[in-house]
């Protein structure tokens, strides 16, 4: 949520970093000696450093570079219902505005925060509440008692990220709550709320709290596309994995963005061995039995992958044939299947062109024999599976023969390169997102 405000309004965290948490299997035997976590803080390295040399330009000052890590920016789920499947808010919890205030974190968003509209609050342990309320009775002349009664109020807050998703005024003794109109989550500040009713410290409101993890998995699409660069951590599992490979397509997909907001980082790739389980990775691409962490995220992404994409609902329809028991008849047994037959294409398709465009920029150029090497997979594989007009604009740019008519300065040499592939390239990406997304969906 922090991310979403500090992205859209100051353009704090540029870089969406996509990889895949997990060692891909066969890891110990391609790098011995050499964990998987430690070669992923690698890619990061060697990639904030290129990207930090193309934003560097003719300044000699670094700025801060910032990466969106999922994480880093998703907390832990605050109780084993807390998923966009499941429970979304907490509560309701009675407290003073002096105690909503205590548990607001004011660090909890950083630089921007004045901007934003959320109210955060970052428990690092369960919060325990213990305090006497006076409540709001009223006479046989609808006047409030002189005397009210006193409730104890006890609740208790899991640890855990939440954000304040509704605030009311509590009935309490000198405050009617129908005259204060509600607190809802996109109405502003809530310092605001409190000053337009002029609600002081001792005034009592009910909370409902909502999961900062919740929130972000539900709108995670949304913080994608509020990146102007996606740093793509390759890995040859990485299109066996539900979630980065939604990441992609979501990235990919967007009219808002080129090419050249991609950034592959091919530091594991950079060995025939494992491009070719990055090629067959790529061969293989099925989303619908892609693997999750948590089978939850299953319902949860193939739901956004129709929302989203042309990916269809199927229902096929089988038939239970008794075996042990006879009896008459069979019991019919309709299933539910999102064909991601279009998904698949895509993520083929975008797959080979940011792997090649990548292997271009950061090998091929550099001799014949590179060239052929880093790039000759993906062409073969555009003809394997069919994107025929693709592999002919590929063939089209002799990477080492470019790189010697730019008389071997590597930065006329990318620039001529991002303008051919803005010229050439570009317009079959184009049709290949129509294909895809939704006409109006994935919109920033």
């Amino acid at each position: 949520l922090a991310d979403v405000a500090a992205s859209e309004a100051a353009r704090q965290a540029e870089f969406f970093l996509c990889h895949v948490w997990g060692e891909p299997p066969g890891h110990g035997e391609l790098y011995p000696g050499n964990p998987y976590a430690s070669l992923k803080a690698w890619q990061v390295e060697t990639a904030a450093r290129r990207l930090s040399r193309k934003r560097l330009g003719a300044s000699t000052q670094f700025n801060t570079f910032k990466l969106w890590v999922d994480k880093s920016c998703t907390p832990p789920p605050v109780s084993d219902d807390d998923h966009p499947t499941g429970r979304s808010t907490f509560g309701p919890f009675k407290m003073t505005v002096k105690t909503l205030w205590s548990l607001i974190a004011s660090d909890a968003v950083g630089e921007g925060a004045e901007q934003q509209d959320f109210a955060f609050l970052r428990l690092e342990q369960d919060k325990e509440h213990d305090e006497t309320m006076r409540v709001l009775e009223l006479d046989a002349f609808g006047e409030p008692n002189m005397n009210p009664t006193e409730h104890r109020i006890q609740w208790t807050i899991p640890a855990g990220w939440y954000f304040l998703h509704e605030a009311t005024v509590a009935d309490q003794h000198g405050l009617h709550y129908e005259s204060y109109p509600p607190f809802m989550l996109g109405d502003g500040p809530v310092e605001g709320w409190f000053a337009k009713n002029e609600l002081r410290d001792q005034h009592w409101v009910v909370v409902t709290l909502g999961s900062v993890r919740n929130y972000t998995l539900s709108v995670l699409e949304h913080v994608v596309l509020h990146h102007k660069t996606f740093l793509l951590l390759a890995s040859f599992h990485f299109f066996t994995r539900l979630w980065p490979a939604f990441e992609l397509a979501v990235f990919a997909s967007s009219e808002s963005k080129g090419l050249e907001d991609i950034d592959l980082c091919t530091d594991l790739l950079l060995q025939p061995g494992t491009l070719r389980k990055y090629v067959e990775d790529l061969r293989k691409i099925n989303c619908y039995d892609c693997q999750v962490s948590d089978e939850r995220d299953r319902d949860l992404l193939l739901a956004k992958i129709r929302k989203y994409f042309n990916c269809e609902t199927r229902h096929p329809v089988t038939y239970d044939m008794p075996v042990r028991e006879p009896r008459f008849g069979c019991d019919k047994v309709v299933g539910t299947v999102t064909d991601c037959s279009a998904l698949d294409r895509f993520l083929r398709f975008i797959g080979i062109v940011i792997a090649w465009r990548a292997m271009v920029l950061q090998r091929a150029y550099q001799s014949k024999e590179e060239e052929q090497q880093w790039t000759e997979p993906f062409v073969n594989l555009c003809i394997e599976l069919g994107f025929v007009p693709l592999k002919d604009v590929l063939l089209q740019f002799k990477a080492h023969g470019q790189f010697l008519q730019a008389d071997r300065d590597f930065q006329r040499f990318s620039a001529e390169f991002e303008e051919w592939a803005a010229d050439d390239l570009m317009p079959l990406v184009t049709a290949e997102r129509r294909l895809l997304v939704r006409p109006g969906a994935l919109q920033v």
